[in-house]
């Protein structure tokens, strides 16, 4: 059973091609690529340095380790305190130092969202994506539901498999899905795929715990509609489980993987057009 949003480190796969209804034209195809290209300088000049990074965990860790060893001392505490007090207090301030500089770099990439810079580039990717979907026909009406791309690769067995990359099970990509034609249309910023609705056999729950990178949704995700899918932790997106919507063409399976907090959306939406 094949990923069809599944790719691989190097060979190239056309598993998609025999789906694609239609594409944007090369002069978008072209500005689209510019545009990520952006997306990367930006992302790099938010991303906190290493070394302020490593600086922090330094003086986090030290700060703790003295401090914790006077705390572990409590019945000399006073005897410490009058011989080498002094280390005493430069861990609290290593301690602090750290807090505070965490806090600057918090305060630092929260500004840099908040240049005029920042402003007209979101801007510029906006209508951008106003102009592909326009132009792959993509309908007011369809909904917006998270795809997961995941690495694959072929083991031993001849199966394929997720690669994680990191703690991370794939990239949760936002997506637009409508019926057109007898057709699932799953549209991303380059072009829009079709599904043939009697090709479609059905969903599988996957009972697993997986982590991605993002969240797309406007809605917080310890809102109401959220909390009980997903839960933010410090290793990214933590999902709850997810389901595989598995499809057959000629005597290929296929499957679609998608997060928990969409289901019910994407099942609504194929229940109406039965």
């Amino acid at each position: 059973m094949k990923n069809l949003f599944g790719y691989f480190s190097k060979a190239e796969d056309k598993r998609r091609d025999r789906f694609i209804l239609r594409e944007i034209n090369e002069e978008n195809k072209k500005q689209i690529e510019e545009l990520r290209d952006e997306t990367v300088e930006f992302d790099k000049k938010k991303k906190t340095p290493f070394w302020v990074q490593l600086l922090v965990y330094i003086m986090a860790g030290a700060g703790i380790i003295i401090v914790g060893s006077f705390i572990k001392n409590a019945d000399n505490f006073s005897q410490l305190m009058e011989h080498v007090g002094y280390l005493f207090y430069i861990g609290i301030v290593l301690i602090l130092a750290a807090v505070g500089l965490t806090v600057l770099v918090y305060f630092r990439n929260k500004n840099l969202d908040k240049e005029p810079e920042v402003e007209r580039f979101a801007n510029k990717i906006i209508n951008k994506v106003e102009e592909v979907k326009e132009e792959l026909d993509v309908p007011s009406t369809a909904i917006k539901v998270d795809i997961i791309a995941s690495k694959v690769k072929i083991d031993k067995n001849g199966t394929e498999k997720v690669v994680k990359i990191g703690n991370f099970f794939g990239n949760n990509i936002e997506n637009d899905l409508f019926v057109e034609k007898s057709n699932l249309c799953i549209a991303d910023v380059e072009m829009v795929v079709g599904i043939p609705l009697d090709s479609i056999i059905g969903f599988e729950l996957v009972n697993k715990k997986i982590i991605l990178p993002s969240w797309n949704k406007e809605e917080h995700p310890k809102s109401e509609n959220f909390k009980e899918y997903v839960k933010m932790s410090q290793y990214g997106l933590l999902v709850k489980n997810y389901y595989q919507l598995i499809f057959q063409v000629d005597d290929e399976k296929y499957y679609i993987v998608i997060p928990n907090y969409d289901y019910d959306r994407v099942k609504k939406l194929l229940d109406e057009n039965k």
